[in-house]
């Protein structure tokens, strides 16, 4: 394998163009927009990482439908998020300290670079204190643990204590990594086996709980170090060595018996956007053909078998929009622009008047129901920021929150 180079400036600097451009669709995107960022507005919760994701999808709205008060009620619910920042559970990145505080520097920062004002320093110092001392006993991932934290550093940029905790993250991920002949490894603290499919979900390998989420991170992360290009290339290798089932494709967990769903969280679609960064960072050929052959397999699932059952961003409709649009405007390839706007067309089909897109389209494993819900995985303000991408000239950049993206580090 190529030995690794600095970020390249695509990952950093990509180009984008609308998905959506026939009028007539393009116009039933901007009216259920509408109706969502509207709904959106009008949130009242007792959640601050919650309002702050509600928060993150009115400030893109109004970059394509202007005029209409959003970014005022973006502000607002990100200023009531920050006045209830003690009341954040974790320090997760979804639903936790972690989230909340990269939408304020998301939202914040051009403004925050022309004051003296900081308004994450507390909680890097929390972060810092957190990270400073082996062993790290929580979780290495991306939803609620080190990759998390990794995430919110990565969009700290280049201020000094974004530097240090990205280095404190590199760290405890080094710590936790399990050599094997096949590469490393990362085990989750306590393990998962599901019985329908016998898998060992320990050493997963998804984008949201498991291997691909680190070498996503990994691949962005600005800093060029030893530790970083080790742990990225033999990640890697295990990936590829020990990843895919006798299907072909990727599966939930190392040594699978069948693929996994089409997501962003599992299976070759996540995967495929971990892959199409490491091979930018690495200037790697094969690590590239691994993210074709994964985004086309995805696409070419027939939707029955996608394991699609809501809207959300996480794992329903709305994420598979969104990744196959990142990956076709990454790599080109038609059918992937089709299996794009194939998602795009079926998101909007959910949006009948007696099954309102984003008001109760989102199965809760907890409650074992459908609940409605306004959050950025799972809910809403996720889909609204789908659909903001598909008809926006600009880059979505909120969705480095997924690891799909970056911003360039030193």
């Amino acid at each position: 394998m190529a030995t690794a180079k600095a970020m390249a400036p695509s990952v950093a600097s990509r180009s984008w163009q609308p998905l959506v451009t026939e009028r007539a669709e393009r116009d039933r995107v901007i009216a259920e927009l509408g109706r969502l960022a509207d709904a959106l507005a009008r949130v009242e919760v007792d959640d601050a990482p919650l309002r702050a994701e509600v928060a993150l999808a009115l400030h893109y709205a109004e970059e394509v439908l202007p005029e209409r008060g959003y970014r005022d009620a973006a502000m607002a619910q990100l200023s009531q998020a920050i006045d209830a920042s003690s009341t954040a559970p974790s320090l997760a990145l979804y639903g936790g300290v972690a989230g909340l505080a990269w939408v304020v520097e998301h939202l914040t920062e051009p403004e925050a670079s022309q004051s003296e004002e900081d308004l994450n320093e507390e909680v890097d110092a929390f972060f810092l204190q957190a990270l400073g001392a082996p062993p790290w006993r929580g979780h290495f991932d991306l939803i609620s643990g080190l990759c998390g934290l990794g995430v919110y550093a990565l969009e700290r940029g280049a201020r000094p204590t974004g530097v240090e905790l990205r280095r404190r993250v590199l760290e405890r991920l080094a710590e936790l990594a399990e050599p094997s002949a096949d590469g490393l490894a990362f085990a989750k603290p306590h393990g998962l086996r599901r019985p329908d499919r016998d898998l060992d979900f320990r050493r997963d390998l998804g984008m949201a709980h498991g291997l691909s989420g680190v070498i996503a991170f990994l691949s962005l992360v600005g800093e060029s170090s030893g530790t970083v290009e080790r742990l990225l290339i033999e990640a890697l290798r295990f990936l590829t060595t020990r990843g895919k089932s006798p299907d072909g494709g990727f599966g939930y967990a190392h040594d699978a018996h069948q693929n996994a769903r089409v997501a962003w969280c599992y299976g070759d679609l996540g995967i495929a956007c971990a892959l199409w960064l490491a091979a930018l960072r690495l200037g790697e050929p094969r690590i590239r053909d691994e993210a074709v052959a994964a985004a086309l397999r995805a696409a070419a699932r027939p939707y029955a078998d996608t394991g699609i059952v809501d809207a959300s961003l996480c794992h329903g409709t709305a994420g598979a929009a969104h990744l196959f649009n990142v990956l076709w405007q990454s790599l080109g390839a038609r059918p992937l622009r089709e299996a794009a706007h194939r998602s795009v067309t079926s998101l909007l089909e959910r949006a009948r008047p007696s099954e309102r897109l984003g008001d109760d389209r989102t199965f809760d494993a907890r409650t074992n129901r459908w609940e409605p819900t306004h959050s950025f995985l799972m809910g809403s303000a996720g889909i609204a920021l789908t659909l903001t991408a598909a008809i926006s000239e600009r880059p979505p950049d909120w969705d480095r929150l997924l690891l799909l993206s970056g911003r360039a580090t030193p």
